[in-house]
C-alpha cells in the first residue's frame, strides 16, 4: 500500500490538470445537483414534497399553512406527524427517495408522469451550457448520470454536437466517442421509476451491464463527480468495484462541504490503495466548476462564450454570507456604557414638599441607601423624578 497522502486537491489544481491533459479522455458523473440551476428540484427538495402530499392529502384543510416546505417550521410539523404514524422511514435514512416516491405514487406510470412533468420545466442553464461547450471542443468526451432529465444531452445537440445516448435497455450503444461525439449514459441508480428490487430479471440484468460498462470505462477515463451525493448503494459499489483494478483514469470527486463526507472517504482510499489517483475537491457546484474549466482550456470565440457564461453563474445579486476576522484584536472601543442590573420594583411619584429642587432633597434625604445604578440614573434624567 502507498503511503497516506491528503486526499484534497483545490479547485483550481483540479482545473489546472484538465487544461494540461486536455488531450486525455475527460468524463463527468453527474447527480441531481447539476440540474436544479436549470429547474429540475434536488432530490432533498423531491422528498420534502412527497412528504407533503402524503400529509395535505391525509390531513384536508391544512394545504395553505404548509404550502412551502423551505421553512424549518414547516418541515419539523410534517416530520413529527409522520414520525407519529410510525409507519415511515426515519428522517435522512437512505430509503427516503424510494419509499416516499412509491408511497405518495404507488402506480408506476404516475411517478414517471411526476418526473416528465418536472423534466418538462427545466431548461439548460450555465453549467450544461458550458458542458456543450466543452463537448464541442473534445475536452469533456463522456458523461454519466443518474438524472432523468437528459440536459446534458440536450444541450451538446443544440450546439451541433453528435451525442450517443444510451440507457438501461441500450447498453450496447455505449462505445468510446469519437472527435465532435458525445457519449451520454443515464445509469439507473438505485431508484428511477422503479426501486431495483422491484424490477424485473431482464431489467436487473441490463442495469449490472451498464455498471459493467461504467466500470471499465472509469479505467481509463478521468472522471469529475460534480452534484452528485453518492446515495445510491448501488452506485457507489460499482465506483468501488471499478477503482479497486488496476487504471490510468484519475477520480476527482466535487463537493461542497471542505470535511470530505466517510462513503466518499472510503471510495478515494481505496482507489489510492489499488494505486490509483483519487482526490476529493472542495468546490461551489456544477455551474462554476464547469465554466472554470471552460475558461482554462478553450480558446478564441469559445473562450468569449465561457466568459459570458461565467458573469452568468457570478451574478452581482449573489449574497455572499457575512463573517467577521477575530483572529487579532487591533483597538478596544471606548464607551460610556455600564452594565445595569434594572430595578425590580419602581414607584413614580408627584413630590410635593421637595421644593425647588427635588433630586438635591431627596438625594440627602436617601444619600445612605442610594445604590450605585440610582446615583446614574438621576444624573441621566434630570427632567423627571423616578426611584426605587
Amino acid at each position: 500500500m502507498p503511503p497516506a497522502r491528503d486526499l484534497t486537491l483545490s479547485l483550481d489544481a483540479l482545473v489546472r490538470s484538465v487544461s494540461l491533459r486536455r488531450s486525455e479522455p475527460h468524463g463527468l458523473f453527474l447527480g441531481a445537483g447539476a440540474s436544479i440551476t436549470s429547474g429540475i428540484p434536488s432530490a432533498e427538495s423531491c422528498i420534502w414534497e412527497w412528504k407533503r402530499q402524503i400529509f395535505i392529502t391525509k390531513n384536508p384543510g391544512l394545504e395553505a399553512q404548509f404550502r412551502d416546505t423551505s421553512l424549518p417550521s414547516v418541515r419539523e410539523r410534517i416530520q413529527g406527524w409522520l414520525d407519529k404514524e410510525r409507519q415511515y422511514p426515519p428522517a435522512g435514512s437512505a430509503a427516503e427517495y424510494g419509499f416516499y416516491v412509491e408511497r405518495c405514487y404507488p402506480i408506476a406510470d404516475d411517478r414517471r408522469a411526476y418526473f416528465e412533468h418536472l423534466r418538462g420545466r427545466a431548461e439548460p442553464f450555465v453549467g450544461y451550457r458550458g458542458l456543450a461547450l466543452l463537448a464541442k471542443h473534445d475536452v469533456i468526451k463522456e458523461v454519466w448520470t443518474t438524472n432523468f432529465d437528459s440536459l446534458g444531452a440536450l444541450a451538446a445537440i443544440g450546439v451541433g454536437v453528435a451525442v450517443i445516448e444510451a440507457g438501461l435497455d441500450s447498453t450496447h450503444r455505449v462505445r468510446k466517442p469519437t472527435a465532435g461525439e458525445l457519449l451520454h449514459v443515464a445509469v439507473h441508480g438505485d431508484y428511477r421509476y422503479d426501486a431495483l428490487k422491484n424490477t424485473d430479471e431482464e431489467t436487473r440484468e441490463q442495469d449490472a451491464a451498464l455498471r459493467a460498462v461504467l466500470a471499465e470505462h472509469c479505467r481509463e477515463t478521468n472522471l469529475i463527480v460534480a452534484g452528485y451525493s453518492g446515495r445510491d448503494a448501488s452506485v457507489m459499489d460499482v465506483l468501488r468495484a471499478a477503482y479497486a483494478q488496476p487504471g490510468a483514469g484519475r477520480l476527482y470527486w466535487c463537493g461542497f462541504d471542505d470535511e470530505i463526507p466517510a462513503h466518499v472517504r472510503e471510495l478515494l482510499e481505496n482507489a489510492v490503495a489499488a494505486e490509483r489517483e483519487a482526490f476529493y475537491v472542495p468546490s461551489r457546484g456544477f455551474d462554476d466548476l464547469v465554466v472554470r474549466i471552460a475558461l482554462a482550456t478553450l480558446t478564441g470565440e469559445a473562450q468569449e462564450q465561457a466568459k459570458q457564461l461565467f458573469a452568468l453563474a457570478h451574478d452581482d445579486h449573489e449574497s455572499v454570507p457575512f463573517t467577521v476576522d477575530m483572529s487579532k484584536v487591533v483597538d478596544v472601543i471606548k464607551s460610556n456604557a455600564f452594565p445595569i442590573e434594572p430595578p425590580s420594583e419602581v414607584f413614580s411619584f408627584e413630590p410635593r414638599e421637595f421644593g425647588e429642587r427635588p433630586w438635591r432633597t431627596l438625594r440627602e434625604k436617601t444619600r445612605a441607601r442610594m445604590s450605585s445604578p440610582c446615583r446614574r440614573a438621576e444624573r441621566s434624567s434630570r427632567s423627571g423624578l423616578s426611584t426605587t
